[in-house]
């Protein structure tokens, strides 16, 4: 897991996380101002690859408004291209942004 004020990607052939293709984008860390053009830059790379986009989100430490904003803009690329994008096991910060903001609703998320 990354450290305090540290963000870690991977991303990864959803096949080896039985997600059935696409790909997966794991984030651990904290998202927030100085780290969301990497979690944009990631997500912008999985759009490019063919199939679904899931988004692990269970080690996110902590996540800002800036990072919710690349996430509902990947979503709505996502959708732009036919793909399907998800958000995996949000961690209880993200969880409690998602509700706040009440993109909850709007966003496919798989616990």
């Amino acid at each position: 897991m990354a450290g305090e004020g540290q963000l870690e990607i991977r991303i990864q052939p959803g096949d080896a996380e039985g997600a059935g293709g696409g790909t997966v984008v794991r984030v651990a860390g904290e998202v927030d101002l100085a780290t969301t053009p990497l979690l944009e830059d990631a997500l912008s790379d999985a759009l490019a690859r063919s199939g679904p986009v899931t988004v692990d989100l269970a080690e996110v430490a902590f996540m800002d408004a800036t990072g919710l904003g690349a996430l509902a803009g990947a979503a709505d690329q996502a959708r732009h291209q036919g793909l399907a994008f998800r958000l995996r096991t949000p961690s209880h910060p993200v969880r409690r942004l998602l509700s706040a903001t009440e993109l909850v609703d709007a966003l496919a998320i798989e616990d």
